[in-house]
C-alpha cells in the first residue's frame, strides 16, 4: 500500500503557502481560517487525492459575495468582536452593536465584497511545481520499493 503519511508530509507545504498567502493578504479577523487549515491526502480508486479542510466560510474569503440578502447577524456580530470592529460617531452618535450589525450587513447586501483569492494564489505560486515534483517523485519511489521488493505496497 502507498504510504500516504510520506506523501502528506510533503503536501503539508501547501498549508504553509496559503498561511503565507492569508498572511500577505492580512486575512486574519481570528486566525480560526489560518489555524485550522489542514492537509488531507486519500486513495481514491487509482488516485492519490489531496485536498485542504477549510473552515466553512473560506468561499467567501476567496470569492467574495455579491450583492443581494442580508449575511447571517450572528456570523457579523462575531465578526465585529473578533476584528474589532471599532465605529465612527457620525452625527453624534455611536451605533450600538446590533445597530453596527445592522450597518454592515446592510453594506454587504448593497454592495457585496471582493474576494481576497489566497487559495488561487496558493495554487499559482511558484513553489507549488516543486511540491507536485515532490510528491511524484515520491510516489515513484514508493512504486520502486515495491517492484524491488524492499517494500509492500
Amino acid at each position: 500500500m502507498i504510504d500516504i503519511e510520506k506523501i502528506k508530509i510533503i503536501a503539508n507545504q501547501i498549508v504553509d503557502i496559503y498561511r503565507a498567502k492569508l498572511d500577505e493578504k492580512n486575512i486574519n479577523a481570528s486566525g480560526k481560517l489560518r489555524d485550522t487549515v489542514e492537509t488531507i491526502v486519500e486513495i481514491r480508486g487509482n488516485k492519490i487525492v489531496i485536498s485542504l479542510n477549510l473552515q466553512d466560510y473560506w468561499e467567501y474569503v476567496e470569492n467574495g459575495r455579491p450583492p443581494g440578502g442580508y449575511p447571517p447577524p450572528p456570523n457579523i456580530a462575531n465578526w465585529i468582536k473578533i476584528k474589532p470592529v471599532i465605529p465612527d460617531a457620525r452625527s453624534g452618535k455611536i451605533p450600538s452593536d446590533r445597530q453596527l450589525v445592522y450597518l454592515i450587513s446592510r453594506k454587504i447586501a448593497t454592495q457585496g465584497y471582493e474576494g481576497r483569492f489566497p487559495l488561487k494564489a496558493t495554487l499559482e505560486d511558484p513553489k507549488m511545481n516543486n511540491i507536485i515534483q515532490d510528491i511524484k517523485n515520491e510516489i515513484v519511489a514508493q512504486i520502486n520499493q515495491y517492484l524491488l521488493g524492499e517494500q509492500k505496497i
